[in-house]
């Protein structure tokens, strides 16, 4: 058995149960992370205080064998011989972990024990033969240098049993994991605030927008409501069935007319025969166009049925359409239809909007309820128990 071996078979000492609110959670976090600290400083302290006498001893141990009287044994000079060259070896190894117990670093109590359990594995190994073969000859001096490291183990066992919470890698691993995470937690709770107060930003758009358009249907409603508006929608009326009227006359106009004479007449007439095919294909477009002008003088060329006076009736319809038009007020609805329009694109924008933060909002407090639990599991590793 290695002089370290028993610090694997500590006690494990009982540990009460707590019971906490999960709001108490991080300033018992906060405590025992002070805790930690606190006994590491202890543990850290102590271990180089032990570690400086034990120094200190072997250093005392090693002259007292360097001063042993190899002479005044009585034994075979061959076997001083060999007792004396293995002392010497023995002594070369104290040395040497003496100089590497001098060289301990900063490092957590966790950290230096290992060290100092690896060193003294190391002496342990490199010095056994060597050990033995000296306690031939050597017995109560190089016993009280074992000796005074088997104190230390013992002491180191001690300072072990004491701070086992933090020295025990798997605990401290837990508590590592319990404060990333409540920082996790801490995180998706500024998340979970910023989701929320866009969510409320999107709400106040969508109430306002909705206002508005309520507005903009109430004032349509009082417009078309109005007598005004009634009379300009009579208006619009008559102007409609005068232009139906207006296109059945110049349809019957274009019934009197002989495209086929007028074709035999101006065949031979590119310019002529360019206006008979345009009012042939579109005849109430082109007569639109000229107001009948081309299509009066190709009848008159062609000696056809006097037209005059239907083309000048048509035209005074068409003047009077013109004026009726130009006297109706412009639709004051439009631009409120108009608006409304707008608002609704901005309104189905919000509400996409919103359902996509409150979308988001689900995952993250998923994610939080997941943390919580994860906590908790770290928790229950300190036998601490939240309510």
């Amino acid at each position: 058995m290695g002089i370290f071996d028993f610090l694997k078979k500590r006690a494990e000492p009982e540990i009460k149960s707590e019971k906490i609110h999960f709001d108490d959670v991080a300033n018992w976090v906060g405590r025992k992370e002070k805790e930690i600290c606190s006994k590491e400083k202890d543990a850290l302290s102590s271990i180089k205080e032990r570690t400086s006498l034990l120094v200190k001893d072997l250093k005392e141990r090693v002259n007292v064998l360097h001063n042993i009287d190899m002479d005044s044994k009585k034994v075979e000079d061959r076997i001083k011989l060999i007792v004396k060259g293995n002392l010497e070896t023995y002594i070369g190894y104290v040395k040497m972990l003496i100089e590497n117990l001098d060289k301990l670093n900063e490092g957590n109590p966790k950290e230096i024990i290992e060290l100092i359990k690896k060193n003294f594995s190391d002496f342990e190994k490199n010095s056994y033969k060597s050990y033995h073969k000296s306690t031939f000859l050597i017995g109560k001096e190089i016993a009280d240098l074992k000796q005074s490291i088997v104190d230390y183990s013992k002491y180191l066992k001690n300072i072990s049993d004491k701070h086992k919470d933090i020295i025990d890698s798997q605990e401290i691993t837990s508590f590592l994991n319990l404060k990333l995470n409540l920082k996790q937690i801490d995180d998706t709770d500024k998340r979970i605030a910023d989701v929320e107060n866009n969510i409320n930003i999107l709400k106040a758009k969508i109430k306002d927008f909705e206002d508005k358009e309520r507005k903009n249907l109430s004032e349509v409603e009082n417009i078309t409501k109005s007598e005004s508006y009634l009379n300009i929608l009579k208006k619009e009326k008559e102007i409609k069935i005068d232009e139906k009227e207006l296109e059945k006359n110049i349809n019957e106009l274009k019934e009197k007319i002989d495209f086929k004479s007028l074709g035999d007449k101006f065949h031979s007439s590119e310019k002529e025969m360019n206006l008979v095919k345009s009012y042939k294909k579109n005849f109430q477009s082109a007569f639109l166009e000229d107001k009948g002008v081309n299509l009066l003088m190709l009848v008159k060329e062609a000696k056809g049925e006097d037209i005059n006076f239907k083309i000048n009736d048509l035209n005074d319809k068409i003047e009077k359409i013109i004026k009726e038009k130009s006297m109706i007020k412009k639709d004051e609805t439009e631009k409120l239809l108009g608006d409304i329009e707008k608002i609704k694109l901005d309104l189905d924008n919000f509400n996409n909007e919103k359902e996509s933060e409150l979308r988001k909002l689900e995952k993250i407090k998923i994610n939080k309820n997941n943390l919580i639990s994860f906590v908790k599991e770290e928790l229950s590793n300190f036998n601490v128990f939240v309510e």
